[in-house]
């Protein structure tokens, strides 16, 4: 069912429509003028089928309240959800410029540039993953480039509320129950095999759309839908370097780790990927912060795992993310990384610190309040019981050498991803 179509100088609250500035699977966007605030502001129309079912809707109206309350200069802002005559709409901050999709279409970007909007996706993807926010729909055209060079994350969690499938490159449902949606040129090959999307899906729409900005093409061009989705399951992406010689070698390697089929070999985090793109804006060579595991035989080649960054990558065995509230700077010579899996009541942690702790300098990793702490082994190994229920918030702290290096409160029960980097 399409939009209501709304003609200039409709009124919608006290939204005056100025004009039509787009049009999409989840219905019509139009520039409008707020008549109380006197700005222009975004007004996107939803469909009836987007919300046709009373869940659906309800769920929607906590999502939007959800990213109203998301603050970061790299995600539009939302501003209002209401409702008038039977016509659903979204009030969210208007931008001037140009979308990536836009941009990208007849050339690539110089690096200096794609690394630059790159870390500010990263950057606002970060602050809405510690919100427990998946976008799930990352894609060129959901990020607008404004006049200041600023990048702005658009359309956060509207795509799983769309119920409909269509064409190549539109928005599509990878599942008969609609709730694992995205954009298939940009769909991580876990999402086409019907799993949620998460922080690590995520990070893999970031990787195409980085290879776009840096090749001006996708990773996979295949010309049907069928083709295209056996490409990204089952093959590799050509070359960004053999594509645009140009192309640096670090940003090649983000590019491929965050391309990874198997999420596990990807960056943990969004963070952590801004940790080595920025390396590679400064002349750098990047960590590549990802798992312990090989990569592909196909690819041949062995990811460096010379750490110096921590990164946590917690797996829960039912669902569910920890984020960490902050990363700060170690003043010693370690640098710690590990990994934790927690279930639902007693949660245990299991890590390894990489690489291990030089001997003589000494590791403690406690929950306050909680009984017990542990230290790694020679092998940079540690566990650690922590007793909670879902919502319950716990104090995670890590002493090196007797001085506090990590100290923030966690939610449980999920994963969060923390990074503390020993100073160059």
């Amino acid at each position: 069912m399409a939009s209501p179509a709304l003609d200039v100088g409709n009124v919608l609250g006290h939204y005056r429509i100025v004009e039509r500035i787009g049009t999409g699977g989840m219905g019509v966007v139009y520039r409008a003028h707020d008549e109380r605030l006197q700005r222009d502001v975004a007004v996107k129309v939803l469909s009836a089928a987007t919300l046709a079912s009373d869940a659906g809707r309800k769920q929607f109206r906590q999502e939007a309240l959800t990213l109203s309350r998301l603050n970061h200069p790299n995600i539009a802002t939302v501003f209002d959800f209401d409702t008038q005559n039977g016509t659903d709409y979204l009030v969210i901050e208007y931008i001037s410029g140009i979308t990536l999709d836009t941009k990208v279409a007849k050339h690539a970007l110089p690096e200096k540039e794609v690394v630059s909007l790159a870390v500010q996706l990263c950057q606002g993807l970060e602050a809405a993953h510690k919100n427990g926010i998946i976008h799930g729909d990352l894609k060129p055209s959901n990020l607008q480039i404004a006049a200041d060079d600023r990048l702005k994350i658009l359309d956060f969690g509207l795509a799983r509320w769309m119920p409909h499938a269509s064409e190549l490159g539109l928005t599509v449902t990878a599942t008969a129950t609609q709730l694992h949606m995205g954009t298939l040129p940009y769909m991580a090959p876990e999402q086409l095999r019907g799993a949620r999307p998460d922080v690590r899906s995520d990070i893999w729409a970031v990787g195409a759309v980085i290879y776009e900005m840096a090749t001006s093409k996708r990773p996979f061009v295949e010309p049907t839908t069928l083709l295209l989705a056996d490409a990204i399951l089952n093959k590799e992406p050509a070359s960004p370097k053999f594509l645009n010689p140009q192309v640096s070698s670090g940003l090649e390697k983000i590019i491929l780790t965050a391309l990874e089929k198997d999420s596990s070999r990807r960056y943990p985090s969004s963070q952590a990927l801004t940790f080595d793109l920025q390396r590679v804006e400064t002349g750098l060579s990047p960590y590549i912060v990802a798992g312990a595991a090989e990569p592909s035989k196909s690819r041949r080649m062995k990811l460096s795992l010379v750490l110096i960054a921590l990164a946590v990558l917690i797996a829960l065995s039912v669902g569910g993310f920890w984020y960490s509230r902050r990363a700060q700077k170690l003043t010693g010579n370690d640098s710690l990384a590990f990994t934790a899996r927690a279930d639902s009541s007693d949660t245990t942690l299991i890590g390894s610190i990489i690489p291990p702790p030089e001997k003589g300098n000494a590791v403690k990793i406690v929950v306050e309040g909680q009984k017990g702490e542990t230290s790694p082994d020679d092998l940079g190994r540690f566990k650690l019981a922590v007793n909670g229920k879902a919502g319950d918030r716990v104090r995670l702290q890590i002493y090196v050498n007797g001085k506090m290096a990590y100290d923030d409160f966690q939610v449980l029960p999920g994963p969060i991803t923390v990074s503390l980097f020993k100073p160059n």
